[in-house]
């Protein structure tokens, strides 16, 4: 009796052991509501994506949006911090930038930078010293062979006195780890940043023509800047020194000054070319031949020579009708145009770069001012009506 009695204890605390093995409980759950305040409209769950999921909508505001500057940039301004206007000092300051050469074997090709601006009386007495200062110590760097041989390029922040130094090299090699800006005296300065670098940055709004307080980020294709107010419009008819527009003169031999037509840099802004347009008229304008001069093309042409920030573009020289279309009016849209009149063709033909190009203040670039110019070395003072250049654009502060 007393082995039974064992034998079934044994078994009953196997039992007890196994027992959870054998069956398993489901972990404990409760329902749960997401809902309003007032207990009418709850969240609910549904499958997505092989997994149940709360239902919920998002709503991400983007306070800004930033592009990539595929160009090293870095910037400086004078005060202890951005909104103090008092930086200036006295005269006989001094603002240094320096600039390190790029790494070995490049040190050779983009040199290392040392400009030295000595502020002036004149300077200090001015309404605005800060931005007096900051566009000469940017006239300064522009005007630096070495500065001009790194491809740099130097800017001012309109109404405003921030230094805006940006590489024209794309990618590493206008990078920098380090540079500095040195002011002595009672001047002080500020960068802002420690190196040069591709940086992301924001990106402007206009303003909402209906409501103000609104943005507008209107962008399609590529970006082009467009004039901020129609006082800003730049229109120059291209002349020679004889301060005539025609071109209908004997250019054969080429006379120096009297065959040259050009826009010049202006003193103080800078003009941004949006295109330059060719225009007149002729009785039997076809091709074959210069518009309506008869006999075939022109023996040498019109050449037409853009000099911005420096930097030199020539055209093919412009012989026939069709060069007008082929060569010169290829940019950007349909920038050619004859009408066929009885006893008076008319013709135009615009350059339309698909980005406006700069002519930089007079005095500021190494080697000589930025023009626009036509150089006529034919004689076209007879058989065509009417023939003349102009440039168009907008004018902003360097």
């Amino acid at each position: 009796m007393l082995k039974s009695l064992l034998i079934l204890n044994v078994i009953a605390r196997l039992l007890l052991v196994s027992g959870p093995a054998l069956s398993v409980d489901s972990e404990p759950h409760m329902n749960t509501k997401v809902c309003g305040q007032d207990e009418i409209y709850c969240a609910d769950v549904s499958l997505n994506a092989g997994k149940r999921r709360l239902e919920t909508n998002s709503i991400v505001t983007v306070e800004q949006i930033f592009g990539q500057d595929p160009q090293g940039t870095s910037w400086f301004y004078f005060g202890a911090t951005l909104e103090d206007a008092n930086g200036i000092g006295m005269a006989g300051d001094t603002v240094r930038v320096q600039i390190p050469a790029a790494v070995t074997p490049l040190g050779t090709v983009y040199p290392a930078v040392d400009v030295t601006y000595t502020i002036l009386a004149g300077d200090v007495a001015s309404s605005n010293p800060e931005r007096t200062v900051a566009l000469a110590v940017c006239t300064a760097l522009n005007a630096d062979a070495n500065f001009i041989a790194a491809q740099w390029k130097c800017e001012v922040a309109k109404d405003f006195a921030l230094v805006h130094i940006a590489s024209r090299l794309y990618n590493e090699f206008g990078e920098r780890s380090t540079w500095t800006v040195t002011c002595s005296g009672t001047t002080t300065c500020n960068r802002g940043y420690a190196d040069i670098r591709r940086r992301g940055k924001p990106t402007e709004l206009s303003r909402s023509p209906n409501d103000p307080r609104q943005g507008i980020l209107a962008i399609s294709g590529s970006v082009t800047t467009v004039p901020g107010s129609i006082g800003d419009r730049f229109f120059s008819y291209m002349k020679n020194s004889l301060n005539s527009s025609s071109m209908l003169i004997d250019c054969s031999p080429y006379i120096a000054g009297t065959c040259d037509f050009d826009v010049d840099a202006q003193a103080g802004t800078r003009v941004l070319v949006e295109y330059i347009s060719c225009f007149g008229g002729g009785n039997g304008i076809k091709f074959g031949q210069f518009l309506s001069k008869s006999g075939g093309g022109l023996t040498n042409g019109i050449s037409f020579i853009i000099r911005s920030e420096g930097q030199l573009f020539t055209f093919e020289p412009i012989k026939k009708t069709e060069d007008f279309k082929n060569l010169f009016a290829t940019e950007a849209g349909n920038n050619f145009r004859i009408d066929i009149q009885a006893g008076s063709d008319q013709f135009i033909a615009q350059f339309r770069p698909t980005v406006p190009f700069p002519l930089e203040p007079t005095g500021t670039i190494a080697g000589g001012d930025d023009y626009v110019m036509a150089v006529l070395t034919d004689d076209i003072s007879a058989g065509i009506q009417a023939l003349q250049c102009a440039v168009f654009g907008f004018e902003e502060e360097p």
